[in-house]
C-alpha cells in the first residue's frame, strides 16, 4: 500500500484503539513500527508462545526481539535503543524524553527482570545476561 494509504490506515487503527502486536519475524515482513508509532498507534512487541508459531527458531523472549526491532529498524544510537524499550514494557521507559525519571517508581507493580547492562539501551542492543525476575514483588529467577 501507499505511504497516504498507510497513514489513513494507521489513524483509523489510533482512532478505534487498537493495539498492533508484531513478534519482529525473521525474514518475514512486519507492521511498520516507525509508521505506526509515529501516528500514535499503540504497538508492541509479543509471541503467542514461547516458540514462534511461524518458526521453530526463537526462544520468546522479548528483550531480543525489541533487539532485532531495533536493528531492522536502524535504531542504533542510545536514545532510540533505549526508546525501544516501551515496546516490550507496555509503554514504560526509565526516562522520558527531558531525560526525567519515570518508571519505576512508588506505588508500580513490581513486575522486572535485572539484566547485566549499563542502561537501557545496553541491555536492547547486547542480549545482555539476565540476573533475576521479580514478579509481584517476589523473585521467581535469581542469579543474585
Amino acid at each position: 500500500m501507499s505511504r497516504p494509504e498507510a497513514e489513513e490506515m494507521a489513524d483509523i487503527l489510533r482512532d478505534a484503539g487498537i493495539t498492533i502486536v508484531t513478534s519482529v519475524p525473521l525474514r518475514r515482513k512486519f507492521p511498520p513500527v516507525v509508521l505506526l508509532h509515529s501516528k500514535g498507534v499503540r504497538v508492541a512487541i509479543g509471541c503467542d508462545n514461547i516458540f514462534d508459531v511461524w518458526s521453530p527458531f526463537g526462544n520468546g523472549d522479548l528483550l531480543e526481539r525489541a533487539g532485532r526491532l531495533a536493528k531492522s529498524s536502524g535504531w542504533g544510537d542510545e536514545r532510540s535503543l533505549a526508546q525501544t524499550l516501551p515496546f516490550i514494557t507496555g509503554g514504560k521507559t526509565p526516562l522520558n524524553q527531558a531525560g526525567e525519571q519515570t518508571w519505576p517508581k512508588v506505588g508500580d507493580n513490581a513486575n522486572m527482570v535485572f539484566v547485566e547492562a549499563s542502561c537501557s539501551a545496553e541491555a536492547i542492543a547486547r542480549r545482555s545476561l539476565r540476573k533475576a525476575t521479580i514478579f509481584n514483588g517476589k523473585f521467581v529467577s535469581s542469579t543474585i
